[in-house]
């Protein structure tokens, strides 16, 4: 095992912070060593270094969930949320009185859902599928 520091390092969207614990993968009786990582998104997780290395991991899963949305056609959950192909980025938009408010692109499906919410709560829709969104994955909403 190299004693090669990692820290400020990045790995797709993962920035290295701290060297994390050395285990023993008891199968090949190998030592793997693992660091701690912050996602661009602000999640903090552990993460082995073969996999930062290789490729395999590069995000807290946040890039898992915006290219599976991404591959069901640019479709989300959320009403008023959607990808679209020309600006290659999330759009989102919100209508009242029957007109519709384009309220900006977003290159994190995150962000463009947070747009949507805070226009939905300017028009007093807290019911909405986009404020539930929020308020399960983002913390801090009440």
């Amino acid at each position: 095992m190299t004693l090669e520091s990692l820290v400020g390092q990045k790995y797709g969207k993962l920035t290295v912070l701290i060297e994390g614990e050395v285990h023993i993968h008891v199968k090949s009786c190998t030592m793997v060593k693992k660091w701690i990582c912050r996602c661009s998104c602000g999640n903090t997780i552990e993460v082995r270094q073969d996999s930062l290395r290789s490729g395999n991991t590069r995000s807290c899963g946040c890039l898992r969930r915006s290219l599976t949305i991404q591959r069901h056609h640019g479709k989300s959950d959320i009403t008023g949320v959607y990808w679209s192909r020309k600006a290659k980025k999330w759009s989102s938009q919100i209508s009242v009185k029957n007109k519709c408010h384009h309220l900006g692109f977003y290159v994190q499906y995150d962000n463009a859902v947070c747009a949507r919410l805070m226009a939905e709560q300017c028009v007093g829709k807290k019911n909405s599928p986009a404020y539930k969104y929020i308020k399960k994955h983002i913390q801090g909403i009440k």
